[in-house]
């Protein structure tokens, strides 16, 4: 009886030990408590607890991608504000992924420059509805964060390039990229940095009359290949950058509800904004999008709370890479570097659809279940 008694304590301490070693592992998981805007380190940085990664060029068929919505609304003619109505069509948005999808540069399987292709379409349309793409996030929890995207925009006069961030008419973060503003004489360009807000709505969504409106002049044609732009939104201000360099905040207007990521590409023949309608149709192209932000879905703030009471000192923050032109950084396309994410990269294909929620609390039900069924046997 003593000996069958030790035995089975035996057994018990050391299912315990392998338990414990398991359940530790677990709980440091690469970047289970977040990725930051700098190292930890640093004491600028900023920890954001969710992602969305999208790199388009690998993307077969944008339809069947649950990250992102293609959009089929109708902006009915208005003449306050162009010349024609707009119309999101689903044949305006046109995935071209890479032949070679292992390396990050190549042509795509309709042509060069590979990722999801928006199009604006020519002519006078018969209608009043000029024809346009646009996408956006099926997440609306976006409630600040780092919000990044790589984009080749369009050399055909008269369209609107967006990527922008939105809640409604009065909280909305714009980048836009009009195409008159190009110049590739010497190639330089200018993209149109914005905050709408109640003073927009004030003056009839005129949000140039507004301190939150900068026309930004930047130091290469938007149209001459793919450069990053980026908007970084805290609950002080909306800091924007291209290419990695900063390019000024601001600190009026912040919005504070959560919202959803955009990309569209239109014309409305407005003359003092997009121009046109284009005279060919006009492509953008996006070649990922990435989204570092903090949640307000009360499940994922939760779920947060309970695996990381306290980030202080953990190994298990990430540091945002800085933008690389060559080879950029995915933390979806790591192993071991989007748990407890949903929707991290969206990808009907991938690990992290967002179907299955991995992370600790059901690795450890997991593992109590294995425990209790090898105890057991023993």
């Amino acid at each position: 009886m003593y000996s069958i008694m030790v035995d089975n304590w035996l057994k018990y301490m050391l299912l315990t030990l392998i338990a414990a070693s398991l359940l530790s592992t677990s709980a440091l998981a690469d970047c289970e408590c977040g990725y930051s805007v700098n190292a930890t380190s640093d004491p600028e940085h900023i920890v954001y607890t969710d992602i969305i990664e999208t790199n388009f060029r690998t993307v077969q068929n944008l339809s069947y991608n649950d990250a992102w919505e293609i959009q089929t609304s109708e902006f009915p003619y208005d003449p306050t504000s162009g010349q024609y109505g707009r119309i999101d069509e689903l044949r305006n948005v046109i995935s071209n992924p890479l032949i070679e999808n292992s390396t990050w540069s190549g042509s795509g399987t309709l042509g060069p420059d590979a990722g999801v292709q928006i199009w604006t379409r020519a002519g006078i349309p018969t209608n009043n509805l000029v024809p346009m793409g646009e996408i956006r996030t099926s997440r609306s929890d976006i409630l600040y964060g780092s919000i990044r995207a790589l984009i080749k925009a369009t050399s055909t006069n008269g369209t609107c390039g967006a990527f922008f961030w939105y809640y409604n008419d009065t909280q909305e973060i714009d980048n836009e990229i009009l195409s008159r503003q190009n110049n590739p004489g010497n190639n330089t360009g200018a993209v149109n940095l914005i905050l709408q807000s109640l003073a927009s709505e004030a003056a009839g969504y005129n949000a140039a009359e507004t301190p939150t409106f900068d026309t930004y002049p930047l130091p290469f044609n938007p149209a001459d290949g793919f450069h990053e732009y980026r908007f970084d939104w805290t609950p002080e201000k909306i800091s924007f950058y291209a290419d990695g360099k900063w390019l000024r905040d601001m600190t009026q207007n912040i919005p504070d509800n959560a919202g959803r990521g955009y990309f569209n590409h239109w014309s409305n023949g407005n003359p003092s904004w997009s121009g046109g309608p284009p005279n060919v149709d006009a492509k953008m192209t996006v070649a990922y999008f990435l989204a570092y932000f903090n949640s307000s879905n009360p499940a994922r703030l939760s779920d947060y709370k309970s695996r990381c009471p306290s980030v202080a000192g953990t190994h298990s923050i990430c540091t945002i890479p800085e933008y690389n032109s060559t080879q950029p950084f995915f933390f979806t396309e790591q192993k071991n570097m989007t748990n407890n994410q949903t929707n991290a990269s969206g990808d009907a294909t991938s690990n992290d659809s967002g179907s299955v929620m991995v992370g600790p609390l059901p690795q450890c039900m997991m593992l109590l279940i294995f425990l209790a069924g090898l105890f057991a046997v023993l």
